[in-house]
């Protein structure tokens, strides 16, 4: 069960690392009433994450629960503009991928400002299916790639930090990997998550 914990420890996380933020803006009651509503409105979402990831937690066997799921239909579910003529279906939890999806879409959208500029494709590796996230991006003197996912960094000015670096654990969940990297010379940032075939259940229909 410790390898799910994490889904616990990130808004853990963030709620510690808020609580210092909030402290640290003593002098400026103003900025530190608009970190206090922020963080109240990002645990009202973490609530339910929280006790869905505890059920999880709480049953050892968490893979039994993994069923087919359509990718495709998951997408189209967070931007409606998403079409393919495929269902790639991979194996795992309809919940958490739900998650994964929502929490990439926040952090490109965030980025870019707009949801129409995000592009989203869908294709087949080598016995992987393969999701990837594009969006326009602009990054600040402050960016540090290699902090992307670590729980709790953010440049964003209303952040949490915690958006990548869930997003990146419930791909380890499904024994994928979710990568991202900024393309300088594209202006673009890129968003890759690879869903292993397991079983023969990650196909395309």
């Amino acid at each position: 069960a410790k390898e799910y914990n994490h889904e616990v420890k990130g808004p853990v996380s963030f709620l510690h690392f808020q609580v210092k933020r909030l402290v640290a803006l003593a002098h400026d009651p103003e900025r530190q009433q608009q970190v206090l509503a922020e963080t109240i409105a990002r645990a009202d979402e973490l609530v339910p994450q929280m006790e869905e990831a505890l059920k999880k937690i709480a049953d050892p066997d968490f893979a039994k629960h993994f069923e087919p799921v359509d990718l495709s239909q998951l997408i189209a579910s967070q931007d409606p503009r998403f079409f393919t003529l495929e269902a790639h279906v991979v194996f795992g939890g309809k919940a958490f991928l739900r998650t994964l999806l929502r929490n990439l879409y926040q952090n490109a959208v965030d980025a870019c400002g707009e949801r129409t500029l995000v592009q989203t494709s869908l294709t087949r590796g080598t016995n992987c299916t393969v999701l990837t996230m594009t969006n326009p991006f602009t990054p600040g003197a402050d960016l540090d790639t290699s902090q992307l996912f670590t729980t709790g960094y953010t440049t964003k000015p209303k952040g949490t930090g915690l958006g990548l670096s869930l997003a990146r654990h419930i791909a380890e969940l499904h024994h994928g990997t979710l990568e991202a990297r900024y393309l300088p010379d594209d202006g673009v940032f890129v968003a890759t998550v690879s869903f292993p075939d397991q079983g023969g259940h990650s196909v395309v229909t």
